[in-house]
């Protein structure tokens, strides 16, 4: 396969390998920022890993790669100033994690330690009685040898889910050494006219971000021919879904998750009024009553319905050619489209045959032009159906301006979209309003404020209680161990084996244990115990009394691993 080839078809294979082993310096990154594959970056050992580079580009992170990147020293700075970031799940098995016995006394806590870490000794494991874990065993590497007779299953079959350290250095190395990166780079992106893929923030520094969802019938999942806009005779009602992690909050453009044949995107009052002074494609705002479950704001949100896949729509088919490329679990493929596709509809049928030919599960094929001119020079455009919203250079300035660390923008540059040249330089001198009326506003419940001032609170200080209010019982050494009492009606039921939950399997005393994982959601449930496991993740816990920092309520709970919620039973 000659190089051009690679470069053109397979460029997520050849980035997300060179994100992932090259030696890159910082001011390429500066300048590639939006064309990176973060993920991969965020494995790479060879890169200076300081405190400055990790805090300024702290939201593009995975961060549980860097919490077992064993190039990055996680010392007390760098954990104390991402620890909301931070997973010690990942962070015990970093090879390289500095444990001394300052270190492990200050994140004793926490700390678990994997067994070839390269500073663990058995003085350290006696003395503060460590958690050790197994090494890891599990080797990603799944190619020692590069020969050609692997290129196919490299390229071709879906079968490596992790980036291969000999095809880096077999395949992608002779290309970057007799090209170099930097040329790669600027012959790969024509930045005359630069466009992004405007989306919710998916990610924060808590994890998932709440999503939204229609309570009860969803006008978006109805199909209509040509997929317009559409007006909306009654208010539509939207409240959090199950995808959350952490505390409840709310952003400009929140997430909404819905299956939809519509482009649709939910937005403040705030962002309607910027987008109301840029140019976009047929649209149609629909007020909602957002209802989140535990805050207050007196903002309103939109949901933004607009024109289907204007992005092909407005397309200059006349002298174009089209490619297309598929993958599935098992393949993947390219190739030059041999219908004629003189417009959209045919750009539509084209796509259903090769999806039923190559990708019969998911019809998941894309049809590429050659070049995206564009017959329109709007601001917006949505695109293909899985109804993305693209933004140009200006908007995006505008609403980051506006909304900073609101949104999310990712790179569309590999479209090449192309609107006439003096059109697109005369945008840059629009008068946008940025004095806006208003800004998000919401006040969090009273109840979560205490808790998250309780859970600050004991994680400060070890919680401290009468040593005589625990009774010599079967229960006293579990007692000492988590710093709980359990209430004494709970004990009687429990030992007279009158606790019973369909489902579950009691654990043993000896075996009961503390979950803080729901906590950052669910504060009122910090320091919770579990007392009984279905083998599946859920569990029945004890919860603390909302006055007290150890007393366990006599009232069983329900904890869902899966949606993160829980119940009272």
């Amino acid at each position: 396969m000659q190089t051009d080839e690679i470069l053109t078809y397979y460029w997520d294979i050849f980035l997300s390998h060179t994100c992932e082993f090259y030696q890159f310096d910082k001011d390429f990154i500066a300048r590639y920022e939006y064309e990176l594959d973060w993920i991969s970056i965020s494995k790479n050992k060879l890169i200076s890993w300081d405190l400055d580079f990790l805090e300024k580009y702290e939201d593009r992170f995975t961060w549980h790669e860097l919490a077992w990147n064993e190039s990055i020293i996680w010392d007390e700075v760098k954990i104390d100033r991402f620890k909301k970031r931070l997973d010690w799940y990942y962070l015990g098995r970093n090879r390289n994690l500095p444990i001394t016995a300052e270190f492990i006394i200050k994140y004793s806590k926490k700390l678990f330690v994997i067994e070839d870490n390269c500073r663990l000794t058995k003085d350290l494991i006696d003395k503060y009685n460590l958690k050790v874990l197994p090494k890891n065993t599990f080797d990603t590497q799944n190619i020692k040898e590069y020969n050609d007779t692997d290129f196919d299953m490299v390229f071709n079959k879906s079968t490596f889910h992790h980036n291969q350290k000999v095809v880096y250095e077999k395949v992608f190395m002779p290309i970057i050494k007799e090209e170099s990166l930097e040329k790669i780079f600027e012959t790969k992106f024509d930045y005359s006219q630069r466009y992004y893929f405007f989306e919710p923030i998916q990610q924060d520094i808590y994890g998932l971000t709440p999503e939204f969802e229609i309570d009860g019938s969803n006008p978006f999942n109805d199909f209509r021919d040509g997929r317009h806009p559409f007006e909306i005779s009654q208010k539509l009602t939207l409240r959090n879904g199950s995808l959350q992690e952490g505390p409840d909050r709310l952003y400009e453009v929140p997430r909404f998750s819905s299956f939809s044949y519509s482009t649709t995107l939910l937005i403040s009052e705030n962002v309607k009024d910027v987008l109301k002074q840029y140019k976009l494609p047929h649209h149609l705002y629909h007020e909602v009553n957002l209802i989140p479950k535990k805050l207050k704001t007196n903002t309103k949100f939109y949901i933004l319905q607009i024109e289907f896949d204007t992005l092909n729509k407005d397309l200059v088919y006349e002298n174009n050619t089209f490619h297309y490329s598929f993958k599935d679990f098992d393949n993947r493929g390219h190739g030059l489209v041999e219908e004629q596709i003189a417009n959209h509809t045919d750009l539509m049928n084209a796509k259903e045959k090769l999806g039923k030919l190559y990708s019969p599960i998911g019809y998941d094929v894309t049809i590429k032009p050659s070049n995206y001119l564009l017959s329109t020079d709007y601001d917006l455009y949505s695109f293909s159906v899985h109804g993305k919203i693209i933004v140009n250079q200006y908007l995006k300035d505008a609403l980051e301006k506006n909304f900073p660390n609101q949104i999310s923008f990712k790179s569309a540059q590999l479209l090449n979209i192309k609107i006439d040249q003096l059109k697109y330089e005369n945008k840059r001198n629009l008068s946008i309003n940025t004095r806006l009326s208003s800004r998000l506003t919401y006040k969090e419940s009273e109840e979560d404020m205490f808790y998250f001032a309780k859970v600050e609170r004991i994680e400060r200080s070890d919680t401290a209680f009468d040593i005589s209010e625990i009774q010599d019982d079967k229960f006293s050494k579990k007692e000492i161990e988590l710093k709980v009492l359990f209430p004494q009606v709970f004990k009687n039921n429990y030992l007279n084996k009158r606790v019973k939950i369909k489902g579950y399997k009691l654990l043993p005393i000896s075996k009961f244990y503390s979950q803080n994982e729901y906590g950052d959601r669910y504060p009122e449930t910090y320091k919770s115990v579990v007392i009984a496991e279905n083998g599946v993740g859920d569990s029945i816990n004890l919860i603390l009394e909302k006055d007290s920092d150890y007393k366990l309520q006599n009232r069983l709970f329900e904890f869902f691993h899966e949606t993160g919620e829980y119940e009272e039973i």
